[in-house]
């Protein structure tokens, strides 16, 4: 992962960061992070959090699971009937004990009661990549990989796939914090709010990783495209009718001072560090003064 003068990516990666490499953060590369144990992991969260600033990690992105092959015809919309069917001799995944895509390809088993039964088939990869390569090489006739990875341009083979719900596995969450010695940088903490705008959110999620933001937020942009301009701002308007109650309620300040504050804080508890103020009807002074006078002095 590239440091950027202080910020470093956290994540359930394939490779290993040890205590030198944390005393060396101030570098401008940082290995990608490895879990061998729910110890190790700890260990290392705890090594991590002690060299943050407090409060600045958060999750920018969320890998996503898919059982791959590169036979175009052999996975289509029914992973299990993929996984169980009789001329599969190897399902690959990646080792649980050392990848963190290797626990959510067991606990996709799992969760599907198909770990004993497809025992006697599954090879381990000692990492993700090398999961990733007994497939496109055809030595897996299938396994369970980086959804990132098939997407990748450098990925000819496209092969078929089902891509593993959610529900089946734990997140595998890719972290980000603000390292003390970069507390200052401006680089650094530019970066970090990067992460957090739609322009890389729209980045990550093409290269097959999730994000957190809300799927109501997410279709509501989704849909904004229909947007008239002509009436913007306007009581009544044409466009008006996918800007929801739902969406107002969860995403909007609106009310007096203390409910906009109320509301500002609620926001902030759950990861928003920007807001904007739109001064474009009636009474723009006044709103901007108790802006000035009444809210932003409470943050």
């Amino acid at each position: 992962m590239v440091l950027c003068g202080g910020a470093i990516a956290l994540g359930r990666g394939v490779g290993t960061l040890g205590p030198q490499s944390l005393q060396d953060v101030g570098r401008q590369l940082l290995p990608k992070l490895d879990t061998q144990s729910q110890a190790n992991r700890l260990a290392r969260d705890v090594r991590v959090e002690q060299l943050a600033v407090a409060g600045s990690r958060f999750t920018y992105a969320i890998g996503k699971l898919t059982l791959w092959s590169v036979d175009e015809g052999r996975i289509t919309s029914d992973g299990q009937a993929a996984l169980k069917a009789g001329d599969v001799r190897h399902i690959a995944i990646a080792n649980p004990d050392l990848a963190p895509y290797g626990v959510a390809a067991r606990e996709t088993l799992q969760s599907l009661e198909l770990l004993d039964f497809l025992k006697p088939k599954i090879v381990m990869g000692q990492n993700i990549g090398q999961t990733h390569s007994m497939v496109a090489t055809g030595n897996a006739q299938l396994g369970f990989v980086a959804l990132s990875a098939v997407l990748s341009p450098r990925e000819k083979s496209k092969g078929s796939r089902w891509d593993v719900p959610q529900n089946l596995f734990t997140p595998i969450r890719q972290d980000a914090v603000l390292l003390n010695a970069g507390a200052k940088n401006e680089a650094a903490i530019a970066f970090m709010k990067f992460l957090k705008t739609p322009d890389a959110r729209t980045v990550i999620e093409r290269y097959g990783y999730d994000s957190e933001i809300p799927h109501e937020l997410t279709e509501y942009v989704r849909v904004r495209k229909f947007y008239d301009y002509d009436e913007h701002s306007r009581v009544g308007a044409k466009h008006g009718e996918f800007v929801t109650d739902e969406i107002c309620d969860r995403f909007c300040v609106l009310g007096n001072a203390e409910q906009a504050s109320a509301k500002l804080k609620e926001l902030e508890a759950i990861g928003v560090d920007q807001f904007n103020i739109y001064l474009m009807t009636h009474g723009q002074e006044e709103d901007l003064a108790a802006y000035g006078r009444d809210i932003i002095p409470s943050f």
